[in-house]
Parts: C-alpha cells; sequence; structure tokens
C-alpha cells in the first residue's frame, strides 16, 4: 500500500486539494498544515465527502484507484492505523489520534539519528548554533561529545 504517514480530516484534506490545484486557499492554515505535512493516506468514502463540497478537486481515476486496493469505506481513525505515525491531522480535533495542527502536545521536530561510531560534527555543529540563541534545548545522546579546547 505504500509508506503513508497520516491522514488529513475533511476540511484539511479540502484546503490541501485546492492548494496542490492552485485554487484559493486559507494561507494561515495550509502553513500550519506544512508544518506537519507528510505523505497522507486517503480513501474513496472521504473524496466522496469532499467531492460534494467542491467537485473541481477530486479526480475520479483517484477514486477507482483508491477502490482497488481496498481504500472504500474506512473511518478516518481506521485510516490512520495504516499509517506509519497512526494520526489525523485536524484544524479542530485535539483528541488522540487527532492533532490539531493550530496547537497541540504532539509537535513536529526535527531529530537526526547516528549509529555507533558515526561523524557526529553535523550535529554538533547545528547543537552550538542552536545553543547561541536557543531558551531550552534538549539533547539525549550519551555518545556526543563536545572538545572545547580550541
Amino acid at each position: 500500500m505504500g509508506d503513508y504517514y497520516l491522514v488529513l480530516d475533511d476540511e484539511l484534506l479540502k484546503e490541501f486539494l485546492k492548494f496542490k490545484r492552485g485554487k484559493n486557499v486559507n494561507v494561515c492554515l495550509i502553513s500550519r498544515l506544512l508544518n506537519f505535512y507528510k505523505k497522507h493516506i486517503t480513501n474513496v468514502a472521504q473524496l466522496r465527502r469532499v467531492k460534494q463540497i467542491d467537485p473541481s478537486l477530486v479526480d475520479s481515476s483517484l477514486e477507482r484507484q483508491l477502490a482497488s486496493i481496498g481504500l472504500i469505506g474506512q473511518n478516518l481513525v481506521d485510516l490512520s492505523k495504516l499509517t506509519l505515525l497512526k494520526i489525523v491531522l485536524s484544524e479542530s480535533n485535539s483528541n488522540f489520534p487527532y492533532v490539531n495542527i493550530l496547537g497541540d502536545e504532539i509537535e513536529n521536530n526535527f531529530m537526526a539519528t547516528y549509529g555507533i561510531g558515526a561523524n557526529r560534527q553535523k550535529a554538533k555543529q547545528h547543537i552550538e548554533e542552536l545553543i547561541k540563541s536557543g531558551n531550552k534545548i534538549e539533547i539525549y545522546d550519551r555518545y556526543l561529545f563536545f572538545d572545547n579546547t580550541g
């Protein structure tokens, strides 16, 4: 089925499809959505709900493609269980598995993963820059050492 990361609720899917098609969008909402966005999954039922609002947003060939792989009538929570992050992005709902893009405990953060013995120079440079102006920095890496001698 592919590597899907999350689900968009109907309102966000509608706004995302408008954005993709170059239509007028809520710029603030799209900005927040793109801050969280990763490849999403949808299904026929959700596309039909969006199609009722604006038929120009939905391509019928996509509906056929989704139906052929069994993505037909799942609710958004069930769809989220098929994703890697197990979340549904929303602009109004904060109850798990929903994540409210306008303010939620779950955030989108940068991170890096290094294997044992891997060069961590890039991470060190980034941390040094963050420390110059940061007011809260949390780091966990039992193998990260800074040489402050020169």
